[in-house]
């Protein structure tokens, strides 16, 4: 009996040495979380037992950038796996996107100090305060020291930027001419210098959503500026001023009851509708079918406030013929009243595939506080041949360039014609 208890204990020691041996001789390894930039705090290391799962340590931080995941890879395109078993000494990667950028303003010229400020990431950058220099005239900002390349301040910025300061000695026969936007907290766009007497050239800018109607020499836009017809006597600062753009497919109106003709046959209501490739309608499609006296198209829109200069423009087309379409012979209309426009002329129509091209028909245009009509009529009888029984163009849409908010009106626009 006493040998068997000695049999019995003995054996539960050896299952006590054997787990402590196995215990001691269990692998582990290192999981080095690398912090992923220049300049980072040293990595961060922890030791996990082989076929077990790291745990991720607290999200890290950065100034002026977000911490997105740790990665298996310094470019941070593949996330861990933080439930895979570690059988192997790893080693991660902090991943970082750009939440702002520091602009660098380089005044470009010895014993001069730059300096900084901080933009969002995704926004565009003020125009800064126009610099001076002794003897000197500022021309613009430019993104190299050699002033090649002007910068252009509605670009939203991606990342860190340099902007370096361009100069050109004042001889005293020059005067600065500065260009604003004059919109969204946009400053200054360019300085240029121009001889006396000389005159200024109009630039060529754009921003998305709005129109550029013209120059002037007040902010409120009061005072045009007449590029052709004015010398500059003094140093001159000329103010942007921008319409709304509101758009109106010909398509969304109502064709109901219209019956087009063609060059061998018609098509009536949502059939005049037709898909585009080649010539750049705006939506992708355009009403055609239109060469037939009395076809109207009628869009119903409405306007926030009362204007009397607004801006009215089609984009148009042709096809089968050169033509050309007088303010008698294809009417447009608005609240009843007949808008005046030169002479239109589409030449080259060899192939069927003339681009669609915006056409400013009158700049003066008023438009009531609520609901408006602006109606577009074939108003000839021309024929050409077939049954082409009138001369029209074909239509794409409608620009409103306004300082109002013109919408379409309740019920429109008709997005089930092509629906």
């Amino acid at each position: 009996m006493k040998n068997r208890k000695r049999i019995i204990k003995y054996a539960f020691l050896m299952l006590f040495v054997l787990s402590m041996l196995t215990a001691c001789g269990k692998k582990q390894f290192e999981v080095t979380y690398n912090y992923n930039y220049d300049d980072a705090p040293d990595d961060y290391v922890d030791t996990v037992d082989s076929g077990s799962a790291t745990t991720a340590p607290e999200d890290p931080t950065r100034e002026s950038y977000s911490f997105t995941g740790w990665y298996t890879d310094a470019d941070a395109t593949e996330a861990v796996d933080f439930e895979v078993a570690i059988t192997e000494a790893v080693t991660y990667y902090a991943g970082w996107e750009q939440t702002s950028a520091v602009v660098t303003l380089d005044l470009n010229y010895d014993g001069a100090e730059s300096s900084t400020e901080e933009v969002e990431i995704g926004t565009s950058f003020s125009t800064p305060t126009t610099p001076t220099r002794e003897g000197y005239l500022f021309t613009s900002w430019y993104t190299d020291a050699d002033c090649t390349e002007t910068y252009d301040f509605s670009t939203e910025v991606s990342g860190d930027l340099t902007l370096y300061a361009g100069w050109e000695e004042d001889d005293g026969e020059s005067k600065r001419v500065t260009y604003m936007w004059n919109i969204n907290d946009l400053g200054e766009y360019d300085t240029v210098s121009v001889k006396t007497l000389g005159y200024a050239t109009e630039p060529e800018l754009s921003l998305d959503g709005y129109y550029l109607e013209g120059w002037y020499t007040d902010k409120e836009c009061t005072e045009k500026f007449e590029f052709a017809s004015t010398r500059i006597s003094d140093n001159l600062t000329l103010y942007a001023h921008w319409l709304n753009i509101a758009v109106f497919e010909a398509e969304y109106t109502d064709l109901t009851g219209l019956e087009g003709m063609g060059y061998s046959g018609n098509a009536s209501g949502t059939n005049m509708i037709e898909s585009d490739s080649e010539r750049g309608a705006s939506n992708g499609y355009y009403v055609g079918w239109l060469y037939n006296e009395g076809l109207t198209l009628t869009f119903n829109v409405e306007s926030d406030e009362a204007v009397d200069n607004a801006i009215i423009a089609l984009s148009l087309s042709t096809e089968y013929y050169d033509i050309t379409i007088t303010d008698e012979t294809f009417t447009v209309s608005v609240n009843g009243e007949a808008v005046e426009y030169s002479d239109i002329s589409f030449t080259g129509v060899t192939e069927m595939n003339l681009p669609f091209t915006t056409y400013i028909l009158n700049t003066n245009v008023s438009l009531n506080e609520g609901s408006n009509v602006i109606t577009i009529s074939v108003t000839n009888n021309e024929k050409k041949t077939g049954t082409i029984y009138a001369t029209a163009p074909l239509v794409d849409c409608m620009y409103i360039y306004s300082e109002s908010e013109v919408t379409w009106s309740d019920g429109f626009p008709l997005e089930s014609n092509i629906g």
